[in-house]
């Protein structure tokens, strides 16, 4: 009977593991598609802290009163040892529904794809390296229990962990950031007979600015910033990877979230020609006022040279 015993408690051990594997699959794919979802939130708010923290507020509910912390109730409430199988088949019932309701929900967010630059991958080599010590001290000093709670925290708060995670990396951003920025200057500068053209406005930017350079390019040989690019990292990697002495005309479209982000932009490329485009209340809640709109946007033209267009 000892026997017996002893081989179907390890079978039920075996079982355990399998089931708790199982469980874990659906779960970690759809943590990853969490942290694709934070990690892409912030690249569309341009790495900002305050426009990302913005949303967050804004979308509170989504953020904060989710699944997840249902999930960590029922865990902590309804954990029982002795039956942990019928636990963990529970949980794969529930990761399976919640990954599949998460899979298919339309992404009405989503203006532009994630987009995986050197600094996503950073970004996402340390949010991976935070998760990966989570999870193994919660292995190496916890149990199932701790486990579990601490995977599914790490999904709870996968919009903070980004924060996190760019906050280790800010003094190597920075760097890299000073490095490409000072060397794109170095170069535009270089290009003596270069004429730049800056291009802003609320709408119509991508538009103006394509149809401006089809136009051009039959006469010119006339670069502009690709698809909606329009920060200072953006019109530096245009800057450094494809302008060349080549190029007549470059044509840089800007964008702003608050008050000098265009001059500060106008500083950068100085360009001789401005065009503005609508002015409208995209982006008022970072604005706070269509005059703070309005005032930015016409930084382009009062940066203008006394020759200028």
């Amino acid at each position: 009977m000892d026997g017996l015993n002893l081989l179907a408690e390890g079978f039920s051990w075996i079982l355990g593991r399998i089931i708790f594997i199982g469980a874990l699959i659906p779960f970690f794919m759809y943590l990853v598609e969490k942290l694709k979802k934070s990690i892409h939130i912030f690249q569309l708010n341009q790495y900002g802290f305050l426009r990302y923290f913005k949303w967050l507020k804004r979308n509170f509910k989504e953020v904060f009163l989710t699944f997840e912390l249902v999930l960590l109730l029922f865990i902590r409430t309804f954990y029982v040892r002795d039956f942990s199988e019928i636990f963990y088949l529970c949980l794969i019932l529930i990761f399976g529904v919640y990954l599949f309701l998460f899979k298919t929900w339309k992404k009405t967010f989503e203006k532009k794809p994630l987009v995986y630059t050197p600094k996503i991958k950073r970004l996402i080599t340390t949010i991976s390296l935070l998760i990966i010590v989570a999870i193994f001290l919660s292995i190496r000093f916890g149990d199932d229990l701790t486990f579990f709670l601490t995977i599914i925290s790490i999904s709870y708060l996968s919009y903070l962990i980004v924060i996190l995670g760019t906050i280790i990396n800010l003094p190597l951003e920075k760097s890299i950031n000073f490095y490409y920025i000072n060397d794109a200057k170095r170069k535009i500068r270089s290009l003596m007979r270069l004429e730049v053209v800056g291009i802003t406005g609320s709408y119509g930017k991508t538009s103006t600015k394509n149809f401006l350079n089809e136009i051009l390019l039959t006469k010119y040989n006339s670069l502009a910033t690709p698809r909606s690019i329009n920060t200072k990292l953006g019109l530096t990697i245009t800057i450094r990877k494809e302008l060349s002495a080549l190029h007549d005309i470059f044509i840089a479209e800007m964008g702003a979230y608050k008050p000098g982000e265009i001059k500060e932009l106008t500083r950068f490329v100085k360009p001789k020609y401005g065009i503005l485009t609508k002015i409208g209340p995209a982006h008022l809640e970072y604005f706070g006022s269509i005059k703070n709109i309005q005032k930015t946007k016409f930084e382009l033209i009062e940066a203008l040279p006394e020759d200028g267009i």
